[in-house]
């Protein structure tokens, strides 16, 4: 009899520990929900600037919808430099040709993707100050 109880009291000593532990597990989740739901919540943000610039497209007032593509398209260069530095490294590495190619590359497809909305509105962006991680670099970084 004393050995069941025994076993009954180890069993539950260990089960009490298992939910203190599976506690602290689904604290830390709600940590990471937080964070994800801040960064969906960025980017309906910068979603709504695109549907902003869409809806002045429709009204036919260039001017207001090529200003929200314009910063639309700047936050997207500071997404792709921020990108670029935390998979490739920053300073230290100016000359990396790696890290250059892949912001060539990736910046190519945002180009691609903003001049095709601005050329509709007879307008142009001013792709070439930002083509290059070394101009990015000192707009941003060196003062």
């Amino acid at each position: 009899m004393e050995d069941i109880i025994t076993f009954t009291g180890v069993v539950m000593i260990v089960f009490g520990i298992l939910q203190i532990i599976l506690f602290f597990k689904i604290w830390g989740m709600t940590n990471n929900v937080s964070k994800i739901k801040g960064k969906l919540e960025e980017n309906l943000n910068d979603d709504a600037i695109l549907l902003k610039a869409q809806l002045f497209a429709l009204d036919d007032d260039k001017q207001q919808s090529f200003n929200l593509y314009k910063e639309s398209f700047h936050k997207s260069i500071i997404e792709l430099f921020n990108k670029t530095i935390s998979e490739f490294g920053d300073k230290d590495n100016l000359d990396y040709k790696e890290r250059n190619e892949y912001y060539k590359s990736e910046y190519k497809k945002v180009v691609k993707y903003y001049i095709k909305r601005v050329e509709k509105l007879s307008m142009k962006l001013d792709t070439e100050k930002l083509d290059s991680y070394e101009k990015v670099y000192s707009l941003i970084c060196e003062s």
